[in-house]
């Protein structure tokens, strides 16, 4: 099984995450690959300006999962704009963002909901999904817990 993790991060917490899992997938003798979608230096984020210097394939994965932060309490609109242009039809997907708020309603929920739909719409079967709130003081034990989550998830397929 040949696994994708695909992920925007701008302050590292989301490719954490991202390590974190691709690292217990490797354990487990699964073949994982990690790509960042990149933007180009001169991109504004915060005003929406934006071109993607990397965007990663999907087409040799068997299962994707899909990482972004939560900005402006919704999904961050790189990953929107990325997952738009990509065709998921017949991939199992997983997804998860991060968020500095301690309280998934706090944008967590909407920015999950927004990337299953998108991901639904693209044509994939989604399988598991997470939130990983950054602030809380038992961020550690969510990260494991989600990482476990995840690998149940896989395992089943």
């Amino acid at each position: 099984m040949n696994v994708g993790i695909i992920l925007f991060s701008k302050t590292g917490n989301t490719e954490y995450f991202g390590l974190k899992l691709k690292e217990r997938l490797e354990s487990i003798n699964k073949r994982v690959t990690l790509k960042k979608i990149e933007l180009t230096k001169d991109s504004k984020l915060e005003s929406g300006m934006f071109e993607f210097e990397k965007r990663p394939k999907i087409k040799s994965f068997d299962i994707v999962i899909f990482g972004s932060p939560v900005h402006g309490f919704s999904l961050s609109i790189v990953m929107v704009k990325y997952i738009e242009e990509l065709c998921l039809s017949g991939k199992k997907v997983i997804c998860f963002v991060t968020q500095h708020f301690p309280y998934a309603w706090m944008g967590g929920n909407r920015a999950i909901k927004q990337m299953k739909n998108l991901c639904n719409e693209k044509g994939a079967t989604i399988i598991e999904s997470g939130i990983i709130n950054w602030s809380r003081k038992n961020r550690e034990e969510n990260i494991e817990k989600t990482v476990n989550l995840f690998l149940d998830a896989i395992e089943k397929k």
